[in-house]
């Protein structure tokens, strides 16, 4: 089987596939793809060769990997976040194009078993969500949704299951409460304490230290220190944690992006693809049909390699971490003005429900 998704979910369905189903599958994407093909016999490809696997979709999908890919696809393919390879308005993502057309390509054998994962099929562009029902069957991107005759209804109801908040709500003698949004009180401003200002300042330095020394850099490799730059700048805005995962992704010391990947086709990756790439993962852009739940330190699990990332630098980048790490706690202005948010709420007699696994560096700073 294969598992196609974003790059950084690739660990986690590796781990869930092996505690849940004693699935042994390996992971395909850029950082690790070379390596694999060392343990992969010189006449077969990594697609062979390894009978389970969970693949980077953004890997997948280029020029180097698509034909291999196609050539050795499993009859069972299960796509994660799936409205990120629904088919784009004209002019949109070239990369979201690309990946619809990987899946039209991959749905084009019938026998195959295709299962799409998303918890926001329907961004309310309707021809996108028609775009994702013809990789199930080709006749039902045609479907006019608001008109559907009760045969169409059946016939869909085979391939799509939906289960909505009111499906659950009441089920199996259960209720389940789901927390109501206070438009009033979401938004909620801090301060930077001193000693977490100075922390800023100094790796905001740092950023343009990276800035700088891409304008020796041509193609993607500069684009790529842009990104980077602008990603760690963003986890060191948010909190001490996110800025230290950020910043030990950086310098390696996860057995990360740096240090530990490969370059091989990656000198064909045009500046704009990296650009079309890393936007959604640093920025939030208005006129997306739908979210991306990734970290802004995602960019550096995305990334192939940085280019010339000097020992200096990632000792530079580790000494950061470990003040970020110092200033866990009490230094941490957002965290300290959650705890007397939440307190104010649980005094009102509310029941606050935390949201989300990830710290996405969403918060503004003042």
């Amino acid at each position: 089987m294969a598992v196609l998704c974003p790059p950084y979910l690739c660990e986690q369905w590796q781990a869930e596939l092996a505690e849940k189903f004693h699935i042994e599958a390996v992971v395909i994407r850029a950082g690790t793809v070379a390596r694999l093909e060392r343990q992969t016999p010189q006449d077969r490809s990594v697609f062979a060769h390894f009978r389970h696997f969970v693949a980077s979709i953004d890997t997948v999908k280029g020029d180097r990997y698509r034909a291999a890919f196609l050539q050795h696809c499993p009859d069972l393919v299960l796509v994660d976040e799936a409205h990120g390879a629904a088919q784009p308005s004209a002019g949109r993502s070239v990369a979201q194009q690309q990946r619809h057309a990987l899946l039209l390509d991959v749905a084009k054998k019938p026998e195959r078993n295709l299962i799409l994962l998303s918890a926001t099929p329907h961004s309310g562009v309707e021809s996108s969500f028609q775009s994702l029902l013809g990789l199930l069957r080709p006749d039902f991107r045609f479907l006019s949704l608001s008109a559907l005759s009760e045969g169409q209804t059946i016939l869909l109801a085979r391939h799509f299951v939906q289960r909505r908040r009111a499906d659950v709500q009441h089920w199996m003698g259960e209720d389940t409460p789901f927390p109501k949004r206070d438009p009033e009180g979401a938004e909620q401003p801090y301060r930077f304490s001193p000693a977490y200002r100075k922390f800023y300042e100094v790796v905001y330095e740092f950023a343009g230290e990276m800035v700088r020394s891409a304008e020796t850099l041509t193609g993607w490799k500069q684009r790529m220190r842009f990104w980077s730059a602008l990603a760690l700048l963003r986890c060191v805005s948010s909190s001490p944690a996110a800025a230290q995962v950020a910043l030990l992704k950086r310098a390696g010391g996860d057995g990360g992006a740096a240090g530990a990947g490969d370059e091989t086709g990656l000198d064909d990756w045009e500046a704009a693809s990296v650009d079309a790439e890393f936007t959604p993962l640093v920025y939030d852009p208005t006129e997306a049909e739908a979210a991306n739940d990734a970290p802004p330190s995602a960019v550096f699990d995305a990334q192939e390699r940085d280019p010339a990332w000097a020992p200096s630098d990632q000792g530079r980048l580790r000494k950061f971490a470990g003040l970020a790490a110092a200033l866990r706690g009490r230094e941490d202005a957002k965290l300290q003005r959650l705890i007397e948010v939440v307190r104010e709420l649980l005094a009102a007699g509310y029941q606050p429900v935390g949201a989300g696994r990830r710290d996405h560096g969403r918060a503004g700073r003042r």
